[in-house]
C-alpha cells in the first residue's frame, strides 16, 4: 500500500537527516520519492509510467 511506501521512505529521511530534500527509494519493487521540509513530509509520489497498453490501446 501507499501508505507504507510513504511512511517507509520518511522513516529512511529521519534516519539519514534529511530536513529539506527528497528521498527516494525502492519499496517493494516500487520507487516512491518524499519531499521533506523543515523535517515534515510535504508530498510523495510514485514513478510508474504508463503506457497506451494499459488503456487498452
Amino acid at each position: 500500500m501507499i501508505e507504507d511506501e510513504v511512511q517507509k521512505a520518511y522513516e529512511v529521511a529521519l534516519k539519514n537527516g534529511v530536513k529539506n530534500d527528497k528521498v527516494t527509494i525502492e519499496y517493494l519493487g516500487e520507487k516512491v520519492t518524499l519531499g521533506m521540509q523543515d523535517g515534515l513530509p510535504q508530498t510523495s509520489f510514485g514513478h510508474y509510467v504508463y503506457t497506451l497498453l494499459v488503456f487498452g490501446y
